[in-house]
């Protein structure tokens, strides 16, 4: 296969869903050693492509990581958007691929769109990876409110966990006005949480331990966690997956 064919493969399995673990792991291997001969859209995609399919494949995402960041400017908004939503969903540690990503959106903050945004937001609070350059200046913030009437759901579910991992992590930057604030707050909370098989067999487990779990517990902010147990006078969190 080119390149190309090997990075539309990986987006056309993934964005139809097929489970296709031994072609995924097949197609890293492969392009691993040759990502030097994939465009920049390729690279995106592919990187795309297995984070969506739910395969982290290590030596790809290594790989990714030491062909992209001097190619950033030839990567489309959605392409940098995608790449670190990529990076935060496989849980692949890359800190200088995530600096760069952030350096070059900043750059183009006017180009971006209101998913792009909203995958930005998400991928560095999923990664907890701190990116002044992006959010510490008052751009990102503007383009958000410049889209204001476009923000769907996931978007703005997506811009409430950024805002609460913004206080989490206790920095100083620009905070989303408050109307659009509470948007994001009342779109998280308003979608419908269905818990994973796995969820109920950790929960049905904990329940044979005499833990008596409470299942998909609100915080204050919203924010739901799968179970909550009570253990020696203290509530503990439980996340499955």
């Amino acid at each position: 296969f080119s390149a190309q064919g090997i990075a539309n493969t990986a987006w056309a399995f993934a964005t139809a869903a097929v489970p296709a673990p031994q072609l995924f792991d097949a197609m890293a291997a492969e392009a691993a050693p040759r990502l030097h001969d994939f465009n920049a859209q390729n690279l995106a995609n592919m990187a795309w492509a297995f984070a969506k399919a739910g395969r982290p494949a290590p030596l790809l995402f290594e790989a990714l990581a030491a062909e992209a960041p001097a190619r950033l400017h030839q990567f489309s908004g959605q392409g940098l958007a995608n790449t670190a939503w990529a990076l935060a969903t496989v849980g692949h540690s890359s800190p200088a691929l995530l600096d760069a990503i952030a350096s070059e959106a900043a750059s183009r903050m006017g180009g971006l769109n209101s998913q792009d945004l909203a995958n930005l937001a998400w991928a560095y609070a999923a990664a907890d990876h701190l990116a002044p350059t992006l959010f510490g200046g008052p751009a990102f913030v503007v383009s958000l409110c410049n889209c204001y009437s476009g923000l769907v759901v996931e978007e703005l579910s997506q811009l409430h966990q950024w805002q609460v991992w913004l206080r989490e992590r206790g920095v100083d930057w620009p905070q989303l006005p408050l109307p659009l604030s509470q948007r994001c707050c009342e779109a998280f909370h308003s979608v419908e949480v269905t818990p994973s098989r796995l969820q109920s067999d950790v929960a049905c487990t904990l329940r044979s331990l005499n833990l008596s779990p409470k299942e998909e517990v609100r915080t204050l902010d919203h924010i739901s966690l799968d179970a909550v147990v009570t253990y020696r006078g203290h509530h503990v969190a439980v996340e499955v997956d």
